[in-house]
């Protein structure tokens, strides 16, 4: 699945970065960043609320595409510059992470 079929969920949005052409096979749902280290990687979508800084160092370490901030988070400022600078997209989503890995598996994930 490429990053741009997120796009057709009502409720996510892209607020940076544009790996739309990216391909994803899983997704990890996970707020403990120790966790996370250890099951991102180059393919791997990550779901989370954790909006801290250290949030794109974690996906920077495993070369993780893209993280969605779910449940209304939001990053701040450096997180979007740290993204910004290590290519990785960031979106938003208002609903919950369960909600919407129900959808990834659904559209062919």
């Amino acid at each position: 699945m490429r990053l741009s079929e997120l796009e057709k969920l009502d409720g996510i949005r892209c607020i940076e970065g544009d790996g739309a052409d990216h391909e994803i096979s899983h997704v990890y749902i996970s707020d403990l960043l120790s966790r996370v280290m250890a099951h991102l990687d180059e393919k791997t979508l990550w779901l989370t609320v954790q909006n801290q800084v250290n949030a794109i160092a974690v996906a920077e370490l495993a070369d993780c595409p893209a993280i969605v901030f779910v449940e209304g988070a939001i990053p701040s400022e450096e997180m979007l510059r740290r993204a910004r600078e290590n290519a990785i997209t960031l979106y938003t989503y208002q609903g919950e992470a369960y909600e919407l890995a129900a959808w990834l598996v659904k559209a062919g994930l």
